[in-house]
């Protein structure tokens, strides 16, 4: 793709490249290079980032490097950081998000914190950087030799050793960019004065500071990343990558698309855009006793059968709409996402509710919404309520599959009934596993506060409750050959309906087989662990077609 050059205010010029440029619903992500870095070094990762978050992404040279030209004379971070202002107001940009790797997240938190550009900074992602001048004694920019062998320890030697073809043709390729030495070395001299964890002690950067940085990074240590954490209240550990061992040029381990997942779940705009999402698109049906559910379908025309997802106890839709919707998308499947009675937005009387007529109810509405054959996703609860409609007769449709997620076919008995909101709220916590907690306080209260708001009545929770404690289908399940048809999936920190119970189902009912996802290490609440893309695969590969 060519690039494209601006001119500054001085005279110096900007080599730039801008991605999914019309892509106008999210906010744009401007990516800093760091030292020694050319834009070309990332582009085509750059560009896969881009399509697969559906977001424009700007890449650009900073001074003197690569196609970028300009004097660098008294060269520093801040200098940096008015260049990287200047060709984000020349693009015009209102609103911004920036991803400075190494030396460019040291210019990402200048900007922030240091100057009043005319655009807003939403979020900062700080990839393999820190918030201090970092130790780099061990890195020798006194030389050219000693700026090549910079480039050797930019990855850790497991990956040297596994990937001696591709580190060839990188380096081949670098011989043909360009990076002038007194650039290199200006850019080292400009790290050596900079301390910004003073400034970023007095600021809350809940939901707006992210850190990603992998453990076995050799040029600036993992501990300048948990000294981040540490000062910056609010900042957050990206951990959603399959693991955290890989090394400074972050971008050469694992597929793009892996990144762009964990770089959308920082940036997301995803609270709003899911309320939205799930007001939008919400429908409604009056039931023959003359309750009604709400409800909604993504991915309507969609030619694969329906999958049709049924919350948990406490649960309401929209606690997975923005997963449910990439879902839908990811896999081109219609996913229907119902609230059960009298929980979110549907309405009916609790009084006498059994698991019965919760499946009742989901029953009239796939056959009101026409559908001839379905999947079931039952979550906790709603496995059972799957199982109930699996096991009725009288329904006009066919069941294809059905996915029992950190679900059980045998429930322990309720044998204290939850009299306060407060009561479920720690019910819910234990959702959780210490580790997500400790690493995810933020979204955890968020979800807790969800719980005082009308949407989820106490009475109404309190009825399921009584509904699902005691039940068990295991003698039903003993029955018959189940393969193809019953899946489970469940993590083995599940402190609320044990993994043993998983085993316990998969051993019961014959030909019933487990979702092995990339990792079987979540709690309760799964949609809540990894990205909707692992989701998605875990289910499709079930699901088949």
């Amino acid at each position: 793709m060519p690039e494209h050059l601006t001119t500054l205010k001085d005279n110096s010029t900007v080599a730039y490249n801008v991605f999914n440029e019309d892509a106008t619903d999210k906010i744009a992500l401007v990516l800093i290079m760091g030292m020694t870095g050319c834009m070309l070094d990332w582009q085509m990762w750059a560009e896969a980032v881009a399509k697969a978050g559906n977001r424009k992404v700007v890449i650009f040279d900073n001074r003197n490097i690569g196609n970028s030209h300009g004097n660098i004379d008294g060269l520093s971070v801040d200098s940096m950081a008015l260049d990287t202002i200047e060709l984000i107001e020349q693009l015009n940009l209102k609103d911004v998000h920036l991803l400075g790797f190494s030396m460019g997240g040291i210019i990402a938190q200048q900007m922030l914190l240091n100057h009043s550009p005319l655009f807003t900074i939403h979020k900062i992602i700080l990839s393999s950087s820190a918030c201090r001048r970092p130790k780099l004694s061990h890195i020798d920019m006194s030389s050219l030799e000693g700026a090549q062998a910079f480039n050797l320890i930019l990855y850790d030697e497991e990956w040297v050793s596994n990937n001696k073809a591709i580190l060839a043709v990188i380096k081949e390729a670098s011989n043909y960019m360009r990076r002038p030495f007194e650039t290199l070395q200006a850019q080292f001299k400009a790290l050596s004065a900079m301390e910004l964890g003073e400034k970023l002690k007095h600021t809350d950067w809940t939901n707006r500071l992210y850190v990603m940085h992998g453990k076995r990074d050799a040029i600036i240590s993992f501990k300048e990343a948990e000294h981040t954490l540490e000062i910056a209240k609010g900042a957050k550990l990206v951990n959603t990558l399959p693991t955290l061992e890989y090394g400074h040029l972050f971008w050469a381990y694992f597929d793009p698309k892996i990144w762009s997942d964990a770089i959308e779940g920082c940036l997301g705009e995803k609270t709003e855009a899911k309320l939205l999402i799930d007001v939008m698109t919400e429908q409604r049906v009056t039931l023959s006793d003359r309750s009604e559910l709400a409800y909604n379908v993504f991915n309507d025309s969609a030619n694969k059968v329906p999958l049709v997802m049924i919350h948990g106890m406490t649960g309401i839709k929209n606690d997975w709409t923005g997963t449910a919707v990439e879902m839908a998308r990811m896999a081109n499947r219609t996913i229907v996402t119902p609230d059960n009675r009298n929980m979110g937005n549907s309405k009916g009387d609790v009084k006498g509710m059994t698991i019965d007529v919760m499946a009742n109810d989901m029953i009239e509405l796939v056959e009101r919404l026409g559908y001839e054959t379905v999947n079931l996703l039952g979550f906790s609860m709603g496995g059972m309520i799957a199982q109930y409609i699996l096991f009725n007769t009288t329904r006009k449709f066919h069941v294809n599959k059905v996915i029992l997620a950190a679900s059980s076919i045998r429930f322990p008995p309720t044998k204290v009934l939850p009299n306060s909101i407060e009561t479920f709220q720690s019910f819910v916590a234990a959702g959780f596993d210490p580790e997500w907690r400790d690493n995810h306080p933020n979204e955890l209260n968020e979800f807790l506060e969800s719980f005082n708001h009308p949407q989820r009545p106490l009475e109404t929770m309190q009825a399921q409750a009584r509904a699902i404690g005691g039940q068990d289908t295991t003698e039903k399940l003993k029955i018959g050959d189940w393969t193809d048809l019953i899946y489970v999936l469940h993590g083995k920190r599940d402190e609320l309906l044990t993994f043993a119970l998983a085993e316990h189902a998969l051993l019961t009912v014959k030909g019933s087989k487990l979702i092995n996802l990339h990792s079987l290490e979540f709690g309760h609440f799964f949609i809540m662990y990894f990205m909707p893309k692992d989701w998605s695969d875990g289910v499709e590969e079930c699901l088949g077609e």
